[in-house]
C-alpha cells in the first residue's frame, strides 16, 4: 500500500517571509510611541534645565511630604464664632461708653464732691468750694480721655477680628480680663454714691452687670473650640 500523496502548495507569486502580519504593525506602533514620548520628556528636561527640577509630592523615603496645615485641616470658612465675637466685641464697647457716660455723671456731682472733700479733713469750707470746680473739670477730662483711649483699643480688637488674625482676638483677651478687675472695683466704688444719686448709681450698676455678663460671654466664645482650632490652622498654613 501507498501513503497519502501530499498535494503542492500553489504558489502565489508571494515570498512565506513576505506575507503581512497584522501584529507586526501593532507593535511597530508601539515603538514609535515609545521613541516619541522618551523623546519629548528629553526635549521637555532640556528646556526646563537645571534650575526646574522635577517636582515630587513626596520626601526621599517614600513619604508625603510634611504640610502643617495637615496637623489641624485646610482652612476652608471662617466659622460663626467669628462673626459672633466681633458683634459681641462692638456691644461691648457701647456698653462701656454708656456705663462710661453714667460713671462721669456721678463723678463730676458737686455735692457727691463736698461731701467726698469733708470726709477727708483736709480743706476748710472756702478751699472745699474752690476745689469743686476744678475737681469736676478734672473728672470730666479724665472721662473723655478714658474713653477715647479705650475705644481705640476696641476699635484695633474689631479690626484685628475683622481680618481674621489671631492677634486681635489675644488683645481682646487681655483688654477684657482688665476690664473686668476695674469694672467690679467700679462697681463697688459707686454704691457709695447710691443715697446721693440714686438715678445714676443704679444705671451705672445695671449697665456694669450687663458689661460684665457681655464680657464674659465674650471670653466664652474666644476660647471656643472652633476658634481655636481656626487660628491654629490659619497660622500653620502662612507658617
Amino acid at each position: 500500500m501507498t501513503g497519502p500523496i501530499d498535494r503542492p502548495i500553489p504558489y502565489d507569486g508571494h515570498d512565506r517571509h513576505d506575507r503581512h502580519d497584522p501584529h507586526d504593525d501593532h507593535d511597530r506602533h508601539d515603538r514609535i510611541d515609545d521613541r516619541e514620548t522618551r523623546g519629548a520628556a528629553e526635549m521637555n528636561e532640556q528646556e526646563l534645565g537645571p534650575e526646574h527640577p522635577p517636582q515630587s509630592t513626596g520626601s526621599k523615603y517614600g513619604t508625603d511630604a510634611y504640610r502643617p496645615a495637615d496637623e489641624y485641616g485646610t482652612v476652608v470658612e471662617r466659622p460663626a464664632q467669628l462673626g459672633r465675637l466681633r458683634t459681641l466685641t462692638i456691644v461691648s464697647l457701647v456698653l462701656y461708653l454708656l456705663s462710661s457716660v453714667a460713671a462721669a455723671i456721678i463723678a463730676m456731682d458737686e455735692r457727691l464732691i463736698a461731701q467726698s472733700l469733708r470726709q477727708s479733713g483736709m480743706l476748710t469750707e472756702p478751699q472745699i468750694e474752690e476745689a469743686i470746680e476744678g475737681a469736676v473739670v478734672g473728672g470730666l477730662l479724665w472721662a473723655i480721655g478714658t474713653s477715647v483711649l479705650v475705644g481705640l483699643l476696641y476699635a484695633a480688637v474689631i479690626i484685628g477680628l475683622s481680618l481674621a488674625r489671631n492677634w486681635g482676638r489675644v488683645l481682646g483677651i487681655v483688654l477684657a480680663i482688665l476690664g473686668i478687675l476695674v469694672m467690679l472695683f467700679g462697681l463697688v466704688t459707686s454704691l457709695g454714691s447710691l443715697s446721693l444719686l440714686p438715678v445714676p448709681t443704679i444705671a451705672s450698676v445695671l449697665l456694669t452687670v450687663v458689661w460684665l455678663a457681655a464680657t464674659g460671654w465674650w471670653l466664652a466664645v474666644a476660647f471656643s473650640a472652633p476658634l481655636r482650632r481656626f487660628f491654629a490652622s490659619s497660622r500653620a498654613s502662612r507658617g
